[in-house]
């Protein structure tokens, strides 16, 4: 009878942080009860040495460096391209890698060998894009640390030969990019978006990643930005908009938006309605609108056309506006506008609203154009 295999116990995960970058300890060596064999260079090799990880899955992580401990000497660094079972293992968690030896050794001197993967491999370059670094991480680690198992050694006594006989191109010429090169990064969808051919949907898509990578550093994202600010949709919506807060027409803020040529919605914390607000595009129809007879009707105090999206200090969104000269009040179906922004299709209100609001919407804009 085979005897059982003994793992090395594995506790709670450790970190330690070597040359700035954090490391977790993903694994221990250990010596299997029985072996595989594998051959090298037409020869079998029976494999004994094996890896206890601290989760199986551990095999799949990608790309990454990692150090190798024995007991809490740091003795070897190094990096992979695909994933730790691809660079490490064999048939389950029997080892096969050019350092086993050195691991074998350690551990007949009764030391524990430990392996630990870098927790984050990845840093985020100014233009969005996510890259991975394990190379440079393990670099680095040379560079700060003399490790006796890399053959390469420490890269520290080059140091001074780099210090002496390195610069960076942006010391010797102007590498900073001008608007035109950021502006061919995103012209392909700058000029979709201008076309006025996009869905309204694929619009706010296009606007929520590139306002993703703006918040991440990537200034030429901005371009993107004011393009769909200022982009036509393919597909116009009627926007019914409360004026009142709370209802009370005392309160009323439809005189004060047309004075000023805008429309808010500024109670944030209906973020549903805030985002219904935020698919209005320019040349959509905003229609004034305040509710009469409970779930029948609603009154309507005025419209006009958005000229353009625009920010205030706050970064709040709000619309410039073409506001109609048309002063008429008239009373029409509700078509379920009870929220203060209502969206509506123009096939939605054409199959609900009676000739009169056609003709109330006859009145030319304020602005022309």
């Amino acid at each position: 009878m085979k005897p059982e295999t003994t793992y090395p116990r594995i506790g709670m995960p450790e970190l330690k942080s070597v040359a700035g970058f954090d490391f977790i300890k993903t694994g221990t060596f250990y010596r299997a009860s029985s072996s595989i064999t594998r051959k090298y260079k037409g020869k079998d090799e029976a494999l004994y040495l094996s890896l206890k990880l601290i989760d199986e899955d551990i095999k799949r992580v990608g790309e990454s460096a990692y150090l190798l401990l024995v007991d809490d000497e740091l003795v070897y660094v190094g990096e992979y391209s695909r994933n730790l079972a691809n660079r490490w293992l064999v048939k389950g968690n029997y080892v096969w890698h050019h350092k086993d030896l050195d691991i074998i050794a350690a551990m007949a001197d009764e030391s524990s060998v430990t392996i630990w993967l870098v927790t984050d491999p990845f840093v985020i370059l100014k233009n969005g894009t996510k890259l991975n670094i394990s190379k440079s991480i393990e670099q680095e680690v040379l560079r700060q640390h003399d490790l006796p198992w890399n053959k390469r050694g420490s890269l520290k006594k080059d140091q001074k030969w780099v210090d002496k006989n390195c610069t960076e191109l942006s010391c010797i010429i102007d590498v900073a990019p001008n608007k035109d090169i950021l502006l061919m990064k995103y012209q392909k969808a700058i000029d979709r978006i201008k076309s006025g051919d996009m869905p309204r949907a694929d619009l706010v898509k296009i606007k929520n990643n590139a306002e993703a990578k703006f918040s991440n550093g990537d200034l030429e994202a901005k371009l993107v930005l004011d393009a769909i600010n200022n982009a036509v949709p393919v597909d116009s919506y009627i926007l019914f908009m409360g004026f009142c807060p709370d209802a009370d027409i005392s309160e009323r803020l439809d005189k004060e938006w047309k004075e000023k040529g805008i429309c808010r919605f500024d109670y944030l914390v209906s973020k549903q309605q805030v985002d219904r607000f935020n698919t209005i595009c320019k040349g959509d129809l905003v229609v004034l609108k305040k509710r009469e007879v409970f779930g029948k009707t609603m009154k309507l105090y005025g419209h006009g056309r958005v000229k353009s999206v625009a920010y205030d200090d706050n970064n709040i969104r709000y619309l410039n506006m073409d506001w109609s000269k048309q002063d008429t009040i008239i009373e029409v179906p509700l078509m379920a506008c009870n929220s203060t922004v209502d969206i509506k299709s123009i096939e939605v209100v054409e199959g609900e609203m009676p000739s009169e609001f056609y003709d109330w919407l006859g009145t030319p804009a304020l602005v022309e154009g």
